[in-house]
């Protein structure tokens, strides 16, 4: 539209403004939102186009000109690609993690993240951060805390936070650094743009990776070399059992 982002309101999203929305999945949320909106000021500027004149040379003029004949100035955007082209890309990343594990409970302390994603050219980076943030410490819990528990009976037994251990504050990276990849726009994005929300959820399999590197460690102390494969969730459980210490190993040399 060419105006002050002050002049821009955001308001909720109501089916009184539109009636058939889509659903918010497949991290395509920010791309449909933005298309819709992008739909919505093509049509807006189409209407005051002809209202255009040396004396309209602000936006407040031009919208009062138009106004004043009695044009619609209510325009509704809808965002819904006819082909499948505008989601064909891929999303590159890397993570490094660094790990501390406590051979004899299986605790872990993740010291350290650092990521970087490639968001094509961000639509908001602030937003991008917090999803690339909120996807990786999600991911965190499916890799090392949410495990599904069930007796004989088929009775889930982790049910609530009491049993289900969603991570915590004292569970994130003490340091954590994401970046962007810079200079990497997506030619058939939306506004080169490129998802965020669960592509960063993988980078998480870095922790996986780290504690399994920590276990063959202390198996390596132990004489033992053969490779590790620890299941998802590495519980804390799964962790103290993977170590393989016992009581004989308890002695000062």
């Amino acid at each position: 539209l060419g105006i002050d982002l002050d002049m821009i309101t955001v308001d909720r999203l109501e089916t009184s403004r539109t009636p058939n929305n889509g659903g918010t999945g497949g991290s395509g949320t920010s791309e449909s939102s933005v298309g819709a909106a992008m739909d919505a000021c093509d049509k807006l500027l189409a209407v005051l186009e002809p209202f255009r004149t040396d004396d309209t040379d602000t936006w407040p003029k031009l919208v009062a000109a138009a106004a004043a004949g009695q044009v619609n100035l209510s325009t509704t955007g809808w965002w819904s690609p006819q082909s499948d082209a505008v989601f064909q890309y891929f999303v590159y990343s890397a993570a490094c993690t660094s790990v501390q594990l406590d051979v004899l409970t299986g605790e872990i302390e993740i010291g350290e993240t650092v990521m970087v994603y490639d968001c094509g050219q961000s639509l908001n980076p602030a937003v991008d951060m917090g999803q690339v943030e909120g996807g990786y410490v999600m991911a965190l819990g499916y890799m090392t805390t949410e495990e599904v528990v069930f007796d004989d009976t088929g009775r889930l037994l982790t049910q609530g936070t009491w049993e289900n251990k969603p991570p915590s504050a004292f569970d994130i990276p003490i340091n954590m650094r994401v970046s962007f990849l810079r200079d990497a726009p997506n030619p058939v994005g939306v506004l080169s743009s490129k998802a965020t929300g669960e592509p960063p959820m993988a980078l998480a399999s870095s922790i996986l990776f780290a504690i399994q590197h920590a276990v063959e460690s202390t198996r390596n102390d132990q004489g033992d070399s053969s490779p590790v494969q620890l299941p998802v969730p590495a519980s804390i459980a799964v962790r103290e059992r993977a170590c393989q210490v016992d009581a004989s190993q308890f002695r000062l040399s």
